[in-house]
């Protein structure tokens, strides 16, 4: 037996791919403009523009504290822990003097913290017992004791009082209008806030009366609402630029025009590819054979062929309208298999994603698991839910886990269970892999947690937190250098093998 810690090693992931954008204000981009900021599960990254190098920060868990970071040393300055079970909103005063906090709906406070002493000053609930729920806030530009929150049928003004600690608001008067805010943008000068509405249309106020004095655009308001709002000066004059939640990107015109849109001309702007990544659930993750360099991901919609050094995709193969559950690609790597939520398999080529073939009708229920035969001539494929499984590298016995959070062995002869281990508190165990010698597999699931096992021990030697939603898969790379996790937040981890083979070690 070899020699080993009594608690497991906590690992954490090398690097991360993808962006869902979920969550509103979930990127944001550093004053530097050398970096980006976003979070993908537990994980806060720091990535830099032109080199793509990434900073990980760990710190965040199934919970709903506050992190403030040391940018520079990229390490935790202090943690806030208050608020119930979710973080909707954070704004920072213009002279970093105090942090504002905004709970989610099982919470619905309005809380102020001093960043310097690193506590809490005051806190109320951030709306009236007759409105919704809070979705927003923001501090003005030119003063570090006044704020606004905004969400379902409610509107304020706050200042903050913090010699009394007490925090007071103003009601704005939106007259006969009823609307859901969904984002705010300030005048530099805090003459005038906008609001942007799931209606469609901006609402403007002025800030030192709380009255709105302008709501627009008049008729063609912006299909699925306003998600974004931020004021430009171009050529000497106030517009806004909007994005809508149909995907729509707008210029709009000031309050005296009542927000009348005008021509937004993509030609006149270039972009560079930053980024790419799947917007839902990651279902399945297979390696081609003998191949680490590559890997296949797959989810609603669409299949993706990534370069696992350059961690960049190549290829997308997208069928609209229908959810891809699993794939496999044969061992010469001439055609990628994959099974669909309307009952069909599908066959692509590899090289320019171009449908080759499909089977109709293979399951009545969507087709939820498939893969090649070794010798690739077979397609064998499962429909419904069921357990995950691997087979042992001698081919003796085999390990299965599911929905009663259990690993279970089994003897290949005569299908008797030999031993059953408790893998998860919560959550089913979804995914699961063995290493080529046998001696550690890795279980992943409901609970977000990568757990490296010893086969023969079934004991948990390391642990990886990374994942903000329920793992779907994990693989370990052929030469057995790294391991990929999926998740249903969209998330790819990479990790570092905590179990280098020897073969490995000496290639």
């Amino acid at each position: 037996m070899s020699e080993r810690s009594e608690e497991p090693v906590e690992i954490k992931p090398s690097s991360v791919m993808g962006f869902n954008g979920h969550s509103h204000g979930g990127m944001i981009i550093h004053p530097d403009c050398q970096h980006i900021v976003y979070h993908l599960g537990y994980i806060v990254v720091v990535e830099n523009i032109s080199t793509k190098k990434q900073s990980l920060l760990f710190g965040h868990h199934n919970d709903a504290d506050i992190i403030v970071w040391d940018y520079e040393k990229k390490d935790i300055y202090c943690r806030f822990t208050l608020h119930k079970v979710k973080v909707q909103a954070l704004d920072i005063s213009p002279n970093d003097l105090f942090l504002l906090s905004l709970g989610g709906q099982d919470d619905g406070n309005v809380v102020v913290w001093n960043i310097n002493k690193k506590d809490a000053i005051c806190g109320s609930p951030a709306q009236s017992v007759t409105a919704g729920i809070t979705l927003c806030c923001k501090f003005t530009h030119t003063n570090d004791y006044s704020f606004i929150t905004a969400g379902e049928y409610c509107l304020r003004i706050w200042s903050l009082d913090v010699k009394n600690r007490k925090i007071r608001p103003t009601e704005v008067n939106l007259g006969p209008y009823k609307r859901i805010i969904q984002c705010l943008d300030i005048e530099n000068d805090d003459s005038l806030f906008y609001c942007g509405t799931t209606t469609g249309d901006i609402l403007c106020v002025i800030m030192k009366t709380a009255i709105l004095v302008s709501i627009g655009p008049p008729k063609k308001i912006f299909s699925m609402g306003v998600k974004s709002l931020c004021h430009i000066t171009t050529g000497g004059q106030l517009q806004y630029l909007v994005g809508a939640g149909d995907g729509t990107v707008a210029i709009v015109k000031d309050r005296h025009s009542k927000f009348l849109q005008t021509k937004f001309n993509f030609a006149e702007f270039s972009c560079i590819l930053l980024n790419t990544g799947h917007s839902s659930s990651i279902n399945d993750i297979i390696f081609p054979y003998a191949t680490s360099d590559l890997f296949l991901t797959c989810g609603k919609e669409e299949i993706r062929v990534w370069h696992a050094s350059s961690e960049k995709e190549m290829l997308r193969i997208t069928v609209s309208n229908m959810t891809c559950n699993a794939l496999d690609i044969s061992r010469d790597g001439s055609i990628i298999i994959s099974a669909w939520n309307d009952g069909r398999i599908r066959a692509h080529y590899p090289e320019t994603g171009k449908l080759m073939y499909q089977i109709e009708n293979a399951h009545n229920r969507g087709v939820t698991s498939i893969a090649f035969s070794a010798d690739s001539d077979r397609i064998i494929s499962g429909g419904g839910e069921g357990q995950c499984a691997c087979i042992y590298p001698d081919n003796c016995q085999i390990i299965t886990s599911g929905t009663d959070r259990n690993v279970g062995y089994w003897e290949v002869t005569d299908g008797t269970q030999i031993r059953e281990l408790e893998a998860a508190k919560s959550g089913s165990v979804n995914a699961m892999d063995i290493s080529k010698d046998g001696k550690y597999f890795i279980t992943g699931g409901g609970d977000h947690l990568i757990k490296v096992w010893l086969y023969e021990e079934g004991v948990v030697t390391h642990i990886g937190v990374g994942h903000g939603g329920s793992i779907k898969r994990v693989k370990i790379s052929p030469d057995q250098t790294f391991v990929i996790s999926v998740g249903e937040e969209g998330a790819i981890l990479r990790w570092p093998s905590p179990f280098l083979t020897e073969s490995s070690k000496s290639t």
